[in-house]
């Protein structure tokens, strides 16, 4: 089934073929839809091509490489690797909460990975951390960050 709707995804651009970073785009958003319905074996493969292509073809310390990278963390959660993924979601959670791209709803699923990745491994005090951090986060974003460069 996922191998149908990746093929249909890229029979969609036509003749032009997606870029791959549109690719490991959908890619991502399909592994964190399998990750949230418990099909994370077949996820894995696809966060980790998103991972790879975005960490060659973008800045180090980008948003989108922090953001593929904790639904990696998530992933390998899910398949019972706890010490792989919470290196990976420590690793990516503070650089997430302090961007100014990130948006309040993506904060709030990167805390509930963590409070599940804790409550998974028998940490219960380290999900309850991050269930208070949960309460403390807010609904929507004050104010907008600009992608312009200052002049």
């Amino acid at each position: 089934a996922v191998a149908a709707l990746e093929a249909e995804f890229l029979n969609s651009w036509g003749k032009k073929p997606p870029d791959e970073l549109d690719v490991a785009m959908a890619k991502a958003n399909l592994a964190y839809s399998l990750i949230k319905v418990g099909r994370a074996p077949e996820a894995e493969p696809l966060i980790h091509y998103t991972v790879a292509v975005r960490e060659r073809r973008l800045e180090k310390g980008a948003w989108l490489i922090l953001s593929a990278r904790n639904i990696k963390g998530a992933c390998l959660s899910e398949l019972g690797r706890f010490r792989e993924a919470d290196n990976l979601l420590v690793e990516t959670y503070e650089p997430l909460r302090q961007s100014r791209v990130t948006s309040p709803s993506r904060l709030k699923q990167a805390i509930h990975q963590m409070i599940r990745h804790y409550e998974k491994w028998g940490k219960p005090d380290k999900a309850e951390e991050f269930r208070k951090r949960l309460d403390e986060t807010p609904n929507s974003v004050t104010s907008q960050p600009t992608s312009r460069k200052a002049a």
